[in-house]
């Protein structure tokens, strides 16, 4: 088990965040599992929790692994939305997390640290100031309990007119392959963010969560995505 700074640290990875089936290309030296754990549909238009459980299989030799995965990108369809104006506003201001009142949800993280057995960590997520000009806001994790944020926080940004998969949110993440000089490979994100709003509509054929992922080993992303269940 992870103790000390390594384990606040690996919390700082997840992020959502956060999904169906991965089809990988044959390239692909990371192959991944996703599924949306929400309850039950959510009423249209109404607001409800989004669960997001993630799993990676890294490529092994021997029973060792030898990749991890590296950056994420996760496509909302149009319609879910987060609430922005949590507190006024004053969390799109935030830079040290304080409280709970930017809070967004919470979830765990599994990942093997230099062949060790795999060990979840909870950690919370909270939106924040946006990282860079141009995103619509931040997403930082912080080790549940301490509110202390771990790592570098995630931007959420807003997809333009024309994008193949609409107007909409998008999160970007980034997994790292080490900590401390110690090879991590990160093997599950299971999250569930509270209070989303769902699309007003649902179509015959539901709209789709979708997923793209590299490794460090291998540029070329995999693909992936998942209906919405959303219901009335």
């Amino acid at each position: 088990m992870w103790q000390g700074m390594h384990r606040r640290v690996l919390t700082g990875i997840v992020v959502l965040a956060g999904m169906a089936a991965f089809v990988p290309a044959a390239s692909a030296s990371v192959t991944a599992s996703m599924s949306v754990t929400s309850a039950t549909p959510v009423a249209a238009g109404s607001n409800g929790n989004l669960g997001l459980d993630l799993k990676f299989t890294p490529s092994s030799t021997g029973g060792v692994y030898n990749d991890a995965p590296d950056h994420v990108t996760l496509n909302l369809p149009p319609g879910v939305l987060a609430n922005a104006s949590i507190d006024g506003g004053k969390c799109l201001t935030m830079v040290d997390i304080t409280g709970t009142t930017c809070q967004l949800g919470s979830g765990t993280v599994t990942a093997y640290a230099d062949g060790a057995v795999p060990t979840p960590t909870s950690v919370s997520f909270y939106l924040v100031k946006p990282p860079a000009p141009g995103d619509l806001a931040g997403l930082a994790v912080a080790q549940t309990g301490t509110g202390e944020q771990i790592g570098s926080t995630n931007a959420i940004v807003i997809r333009p007119s024309g994008n193949p998969d609409g107007v909409g949110v998008t999160l970007e993440l980034t997994l790292p392959n080490s900590l401390d000089g110690v090879p991590i490979d990160v093997t599950a994100i299971d999250s569930t963010f509270t209070g989303t709003r769902f699309p007003a509509t649902c179509p015959a054929t539901p709209a789709s969560i979708t997923l793209s992922a590299d490794s460090y080993k291998d540029a070329t992303p995999v693909a992936a995505s998942a209906p919405l269940p959303v219901s009335g």
